[in-house]
């Protein structure tokens, strides 16, 4: 009765399955493969087709543990090799908490802000895994800043643009328009064109901004800001398209937040905040997955949906 050995073998590996280490996986994976040639010998003599599903269901249970073990190779495999990874605006909330968390791994992290003191204090904090350059997207340095920046980590594998600002603008103030899109569309798309086309001459690397929900549609307490995501969001689906019909091994990340626990969330009717924590590692898991585009928190994904197919006499009330 080997088959029945191997079937609760399997069956309890399918029950811990998230929590399987590679090893364990492969470990299934060739046991079963063992069991399955025994019960393929055993089906060869005995025509049963109670022996024939046994075989089938086992292999579907392999089929799984082999899923398994390729996704946990490939996390292991990002773990494990240092990434050099460069944060566009890092001093505060996600993009401070991803820096953290990259380096705490292990990976060379390139920071940058406008706030030298804040900086310094991360570099501190992990004086072996991160360098920084300080400087304003809006200015007029961040091609050389952000080359130095990549030669202090040694090369560039991940970039991603967190800069990003968005005030409420009731009263449709120019000077808030202008420096919403200053920031979050002249300084992105600098850095994001600049960084593609660096990527294209090394054949690999992979690009990731944080847009918003709010690109979906527009909004009147912050008009420029939702149009400037909506621009954000855009164009990283057409550097997508673009990477994919160049065959390039290029990677465009695109990540929609709703409301994350930050100084960003400002104004009425906040709900479902999302801890910067919990914001940043799914932000994370979603870049190791190499993840086209991604909603955070995951059930944001039902408020985008509602968003973007509302007609527009029920959407302008809320909007």
């Amino acid at each position: 009765m080997v088959y029945k050995i191997a079937l609760h073998y399997c069956l309890n590996s399918m029950a811990v399955q998230t929590k399987c280490s590679a090893l364990v996986c492969l470990n299934n994976i060739f046991f079963g493969i063992v069991c399955a040639l025994v019960i393929d010998a055993d089906t060869s003599r005995n025509k049963e087709s109670t022996a024939e599903k046994k075989f089938d269901f086992l292999i579907a249970v392999l089929f799984i543990n082999l899923k398994q073990f390729c996704r946990t190779c490939r996390k292991n495999l990002f773990n494990m090799i240092q990434q050099k990874i460069a944060i566009i605006g890092s001093t505060s909330g996600i993009g401070r908490r991803m820096a953290e968390l990259y380096a705490e791994k292990g990976h060379r992290v390139g920071i940058s802000g406008r706030r030298l003191e804040l900086l310094e204090e991360m570099k501190h904090q992990f004086p072996q895994q991160i360098e920084y350059e300080c400087f304003d997207i809006t200015g007029k340095e961040n091609i050389t800043k952000l080359q130095t920046l990549i030669n202090k980590i040694g090369g560039l594998d991940i970039l991603i643009i967190s800069a990003g600002t968005g005030e409420p603008s009731k009263e449709l103030s120019w000077k808030i328009d202008k420096t919403t899109v200053d920031t979050n569309v002249n300084g992105f798309i600098e850095i994001a064109n600049w960084t593609f086309n660096y990527f294209l001459k090394q054949d690999h690397g992979q690009l990731v901004t944080i847009s918003s929900v709010a690109a979906i549609r527009g909004g009147s307490w912050a008009p420029a800001y939702n149009a400037s995501k909506a621009f954000q969001s855009n164009y990283f689906e057409g550097l997508s398209i673009k990477a994919g019909k160049m065959r390039k091994d290029i990677t465009v990340t695109c990540i929609e937040p709703g409301f994350v626990d930050t100084k960003m969330a400002k104004g009425d009717g906040i709900f479902w905040l999302v801890p910067v924590d919990k914001a940043a590692r799914q932000i994370i898991r979603a870049i190791e997955k190499k993840k086209r585009k991604v909603y955070i928190s995951r059930r944001w994904w039902i408020i985008a949906k509602l968003m973007k197919w509302a007609p527009f006499w029920l959407y302008r009330k809320i909007g």
